[in-house]
Order: C-alpha cells, then sequence, then structure tokens
C-alpha cells in the first residue's frame, strides 16, 4: 500500500471559492483525487509482479475526514501476497497445524516446522507512483477545474434564467 499526500497550493483559497460557488468541497476533492488514483492504479497494473494477466492486482479505497480526502491504492484481497513482494521479508519459521510432507534431497522429510529464508523485496507500487504522479496531479487539477466550470455555468444559466 502506497501512502503519499498531495496538497493542493492555494488549497484555502480553492476551498473558499468552491464554498462560495456552493460545491461540496469532500465530493469535489474526492472525484478529484480518484481521477488521480486511476492514473497510479494503471501504471501499478503495468508493473505488478504476477504471471496471469486478465485478473486485477490493485484496487483503490477512498476516505474522507472534513476537507482531507485519502485514496489508496493497494493490491486486491485476492493477491495480498504482492505486498509482501513489494516490502519483502525476513527469515522466519513457518509453523504448520499439520504434518507437512515433501521431497527432500535425501528422500521424504515430514515436519511441522520450516525454515523460511525470506524474500528479497522487489518494489512494483513504489515505482509506479513515482512514475505516474506527475500525471496524476494533473488530473486532480483537471477534475477540480472541472467541477468548478461545471458549477460556474449552471450559476449562470439559472441567472439568465
Amino acid at each position: 500500500m502506497i501512502e503519499a499526500q498531495i496538497k493542493i497550493e492555494g488549497g484555502e483559497q480553492l476551498l473558499a471559492e468552491m464554498r462560495a460557488l456552493g460545491i461540496r468541497a469532500s465530493g469535489a476533492l474526492r472525484a478529484g483525487m480518484r481521477a488521480g488514483a486511476s492514473i497510479i492504479q494503471q501504471a501499478a497494473e503495468q508493473r505488478a509482479p504476477y504471471r496471469r494477466r486478465p485478473r486485477k492486482a490493485t484496487r483503490t479505497r477512498a476516505s474522507t475526514k472534513r476537507d482531507v480526502v485519502t485514496v489508496r491504492v493497494m493490491p486486491t484481497r485476492r493477491r495480498w501476497y504482492l505486498r509482501l513482494v513489494e516490502t519483502g521479508t525476513k527469515p522466519h519459521l513457518i509453523r504448520a497445524r499439520r504434518l507437512v510432507v515433501f521431497e527432500g534431497r535425501s528422500g521424504l522429510i515430514a515436519t511441522r516446522v520450516v525454515r523460511h529464508p525470506g524474500a528479497r523485496p522487489r518494489p512494483w507500487l513504489r515505482p509506479a507512483f513515482d512514475a505516474a504522479r506527475d500525471q496524476a496531479v494533473v488530473a486532480i487539477s483537471r477534475r477540480l477545474r472541472e467541477f468548478i466550470e461545471q458549477k460556474r455555468r449552471q450559476i449562470v444559466e439559472e441567472g439568465d434564467a
């Protein structure tokens, strides 16, 4: 899961203008952030380290607190293990509930504990974010601008009527 913040310069002025136009700021910000997140999600899908391409590797989740919108891009529930690929794992013991039997160098091995050697990190989400960040910021600003212009047009049309 990648967590990054994008702070809008002149954000207070933008929020004041949106409120003056009667735009619900959280809804507009949420739509803008989702537009940016979809750009990052597409870049992450292209970099996802799995063999079968038809299934999605990432999902997004948005949350709003006051006028702060957070959108997370993370592996899907089905592809939960991609978090481990992103960050790597330390050597650790794996304890089984039942006896595990597998072929070893000197014949069959039966055990309840296996020593995992760990795995080096192979980042794919972070590079996707870094590569698509500028495009995401453009998408966010474009979506916010569309919201404001649409509301202005509505106000002008209502005033003419």
